[in-house]
């Protein structure tokens, strides 16, 4: 009689926990229901500050200056693609939109671009999405004076494999939040005054700064935005990212067509911000400073300028 009570337990806790854990991977709403989607653009790169995320999910993170060409936070009318993965394969991606917020809310909401294309919920089901739904890889000439082909070569994504809550939420915000898959590279131009001309174009060489491959040199454009202060010599670009150092020319040219060079030794990590501030001096380009970080944490690392 004790052995059958205590197999009867057993088998009790057993199924206790296999039904606990089915709800914790089922959603509680029926097959078929629409998701409900959030999204945001990680503070951190990695998602592993809490205020960071908590701030991110409640659209309370104040929107930077820069983010009309620099998404750190999602803008009215920006689209989401989305890819649904079930049983080895894919869906057709559908694109989701982020309306503009109601009154009395702080975030609006997205929905799907095209009426009739909504998400539902289907068990088994993982998702991964991306941002902008336009990207076609890192553009070699980012100069457009609007920022836009800046924009259109960061590419930003989740994580893959990304399961929808209990309460048919599609959840990509903390840990399953967009982070960006390319390199910012920013270039500031100190000593100005002792110029009698603008510069007119920033460029920079290196290998596959936007193929990504490590076999030839390519060369990219850098986007001006303008601007007073500092923001008026200050340039950036997207470039690929690399798994070792590699060396890159930049070459800057002024309204008299004179060019200065100066080579640059950078990492060339994904989700990272390469600051460099350079200098004249005696018509020689100098290479002055430099920061590296997580595109939006304040992780400062060391690097190397030659």
């Amino acid at each position: 009689m004790k052995t059958d009570r205590l197999y009867q337990t057993v088998l009790g806790c057993l199924l206790l926990t296999a039904g606990c854990s089915d709800n914790a991977l089922t959603p509680s709403l029926p097959e078929g229901t629409p998701l409900t989607v959030s999204a945001a653009i990680c503070a951190s790169g990695e998602g592993r500050e809490s205020e960071t995320r908590a701030a991110v999910a409640a659209g309370t993170r104040a929107v930077a200056a820069d983010n009309g060409y620099d998404r750190s936070t999602f803008a009215a009318g920006d689209k989401i693609r989305i890819i649904r993965s079930r049983n080895g394969s894919s869906s057709t991606p559908v694109d989701y939109t982020l309306n503009a917020a109601s009154s009395g809310s702080s975030t609006g909401e997205w929905k799907p671009s095209v009426t009739g294309t909504e998400l539902l919920v289907e068990s088994g089901a993982t998702y991964q999405a991306s941002y902008p739904i336009e990207y076609s890889g890192i553009r070699a000439d980012q100069r457009k004076a609007d920022g836009e082909d800046y924009r259109l070569s960061n590419l930003l994504e989740t994580p893959e494999k990304v399961t929808i809550g209990r309460d048919g939420t599609l959840s990509f915000t903390g840990e399953s939040a967009f982070v960006h898959k390319g390199v910012k590279l920013t270039l500031k131009f100190s000593g100005k005054n002792t110029l009698s001309k603008d510069f007119t174009s920033m460029t920079v060489t290196g290998k596959g700064l936007y193929s990504g491959g490590a076999s030839k040199d390519e060369t990219v454009y850098l986007y001006h935005p303008g601007g007073t202060g500092d923001a008026k010599y200050t340039w950036h670009g997207i470039i690929a990212p690399l798994t070792s150092l590699q060396s890159i020319q930049v070459s800057v040219t002024d309204a008299n067509g004179v060019v200065y060079d100066v080579t640059l030794t950078c990492a060339r990590a994904a989700n990272s911000h390469y600051t460099y501030t350079l200098t004249l001096k005696n018509d020689v380009l100098v290479p002055t400073g430099q920061e590296i970080k997580e595109w939006q944490s304040g992780d400062s690392h060391t690097g190397t300028l030659s």
